[in-house]
């Protein structure tokens, strides 16, 4: 080969002009190579590889810097002359790879052959070696079939099915790992292996086809879907077991000198007698000896064996014991457990406590209202952190864990927490249940008493409120239906910057959250609302509430100054109840101090309601964060405890 070679092989695996160019600086001309001039070893340019020019998006000297199978460091310019004429054969082909993939593969089998040394100039050699390296080859071990060696030969590759895939693999065994790996498009088996059955005969369309085209010979043989590789060199070595050796006759040998005669006739002739007589004492006496002494081994055996069984009868009476001793330690513990936990039944007796950790007026009030949830509480799903499940314990549809509180002490948790407070951390010690349990429960009751109670609760009517009505309201106001106000509770502030706007309350000067509930002449709550922000008006809270169908013609509304709603209730021929308003230029007139004086004297006891919600401490101050999805049903919860206990007004 020439420079006119090397310089017209470059321009064919250059993409364009200027990757062209640039292997024209990478390989610089030297007096030496005209077009005259034959090529030899001595002569081999010397490469830069820093002027190396880029692939598609990859610099291939700079990510392929590191030699796979040597330990160099770095691609060097003399790696390229290291070896005689192949150097010359290597640069061709990495001009001709297209992609860094390819260079890789080259590169590596490159740095094997200079690492070991060999010089491999012929080109079916080389040619060998690029099929190995690019993996166009046959996959069956000893067949050195490579694509492109013989184009009769078909090569198909390992199917993508499993089942199939372990046949083939199985076949040809081979096993997928670190010295085997199944490549898409490279990895094959060559028709060789394969025989006539497996292939699907050419169609005649096809060999007319083929025929039109000038191509001749057959076209692209395909394989059946059952087809496997059965044709190896491997299977015709291996031999056929040794067949075993048949077993070898014995035959009984004959004395062949006259001693043997002699000594046979000396042992056929009879004995002594005395002789037999001290033969058979000597034998009688060592059967004895040896009876003696066996004895003496079974009777040790037998002691040993009696002593075992003392052992072994001591060991289960001990065993009993100590589950004996056990029990009665598990239930001394489990009693000194049940007189240590805050139960209800050690408030028995103490009405007084009994209202200050549940807000019920007496042990038998509260046990009413277990009573009356006892029967949902026993097939309700349990709080599961987002998620619920029944608890299939008591449902019974399969055994599980016994729960650490029994629903009567679940429920007097749950009103424990909303009245008194707490922590978590603090009841704990209390309950003796982990925190996280705790606050399972408390989220799975204050929910069936939000649902619960709402099912139940229903706006009274005409004829109700005027039964239980006041003798004070009876009076001056008698068509009272109920008496309405909105009462805040304190959240924490929220980290987005538009709810916070939306729930800060300039009246509180606090991110709040507000609700309008109304209360009947005698005192009970009889509407509760969702929960608004706090910046929303009491006019605007009214009208989403959906109070005001409730009301019917001749209906009045007793409110604070701020619900300016007349508007909003005259088409239900409904009459609102306020304090009058004062004038800037004048004092308040007579009249109007004297409505104020008596609206005020009965409005009073809304005020005394919402007292009783923040008598539930757990709404009174600042409510967490982790809480706020639990606001909404615990003040409705609270405001139906409320009604437990006695009447604000007297009737």
């Amino acid at each position: 080969q020439d420079s006119q070679s090397v310089c017209a092989t470059m321009l064919m695996g250059s993409n364009s002009r200027l990757g062209f160019q640039s292997w024209c600086k990478a390989v610089p001309t030297s007096p030496r190579m005209s077009c005259t001039l034959r090529y030899r070893p001595r002569h081999i340019p010397r490469i830069d590889p820093s002027r190396i020019p880029k692939y598609g998006r990859d610099d291939v000297m700079q990510k392929h810097a590191r030699l796979p199978n040597c330990g160099r460091s770095a691609v060097t310019s003399s790696d390229f002359t290291a070896f005689g004429s192949t150097s010359l054969f290597f640069l061709l082909y990495f001009i001709s790879s297209r992609t860094s993939f390819a260079f890789q593969k080259w590169l590596k089998w490159f740095s094997v052959m200079a690492e070991s040394g060999t010089e491999c100039q012929s080109e079916p050699v080389l040619a060998e070696a690029a099929a190995r390296v690019t993996g166009s080859f046959c996959s069956v071990p000893q067949c050195p079939q490579s694509y492109g060696k013989d184009k009769s030969i078909s090569y198909h590759e390992i199917p993508e099915d499993s089942s199939r895939r372990k046949q083939w693999l199985h076949a040809i065994r081979r096993e997928v790992g670190s010295d085997f790996a199944i490549t898409k498009k490279v990895t094959k088996v060559c028709g060789n292996h394969f025989v006539e059955s497996d292939f699907v005969p050419p169609t005649a369309r096809a060999l007319k086809r083929r025929a039109s085209e000038g191509k001749g010979g057959t076209p692209k043989r395909r394989l059946r879907d059952t087809a496997v590789p059965s044709k190896f060199t491997f299977s015709s070595v291996t031999s056929k077991p040794k067949p075993r050796k048949e077993p070898r006759v014995r035959q009984q040998l004959e004395s062949s000198s006259s001693d043997d005669d002699n000594e046979g006739q000396q042992l056929d002739e009879p004995l002594p007698v005395d002789c037999v007589d001290s033969l058979a004492t000597e034998e009688m006496d060592t059967l004895k000896l040896e009876n003696a002494g066996l004895k003496t081994e079974v009777a040790d055996l037998k002691r040993q064996l009696e002593e075992r069984q003392l052992q072994v009868e001591q060991g289960h009476q001990d065993n009993e014991r100590l589950k004996e001793q056990l029990r009665c330690a598990q239930e001394s513990l489990d009693s000194a457990r049940a007189a240590s936990k805050f139960t209800i039944h050690r408030l028995s007796g103490k009405d007084h406590m009994v209202r200050v950790f549940t807000g019920f007026t007496s042990l038998t009030m509260f046990m009413a209202c277990f009573n009356f949830f006892k029967n949902d509480a026993e097939i309700m799903y349990s709080w599961q952190g987002g998620r619920t499940k029944v608890d299939q314990d008591r449902c019974g549809r399969k055994p599980g864990t016994k729960p650490k509180l029994g629903l009567e002490e679940q429920f007097f948790f749950t009103c424990v927490r909303l009245r008194t407070g707490h922590t978590l951390d603090e009841l704990v010690d209390r309950f003796q249940v982990d925190d996280t349990t705790l606050s399972r429960y408390f989220t799975t009751w204050i929910n069936l008493l939000y649902h619960k109670f709402k099912s139940l609760l229903a706006f009274p009517s005409r004829h109700r409120v005027d039964k239980y009505m006041p003798s004070c309201f009876k009076t001056f106001y008698p068509s009272t239906r109920v008496i309405i106000d909105c009462t805040e509770f304190f959240i924490e502030r929220p980290s987005c910057l538009a709810t916070q706007s939306a729930v800060f309350s300039n009246y509180k000067n606090h991110t709040t959250v507000k609700s309008l509930v109304g209360i009947s002449p005698d005192g009970a709550f009889t509407f509760v609302s969702p929960l608004y922000e706090g910046s929303m008006s009491d006019r605007d809270v009214v009208i989403d509430s959906g109070l005001v169908p409730l009301l019917a013609h001749g209906d009045s509304v007793m409110a604070d100054k701020g619900f300016a709603i007349q508007d909003i209730l005259a088409p239900y021929g409904v009459k609102l109840n306020i304090p009058p308003f004062n004038t800037k230029a004048h004092q308040m007139l007579p009249q109007d101090v004297v409505s104020t004086k008596s609206i005020a004297s009965v409005r009073i006891h809304v005020e005394r309601a919402i007292k009783r919600i923040k008598e539930f401490k757990l709404l009174d101050g600042t409510i967490d964060n982790n809480l706020f999805d639990l606001l909404e049903p615990m003040v409705f919860a609270s405001c139906m405890l409320c009604n437990f206990q006695p009447a604000l007004v007297a009737s």
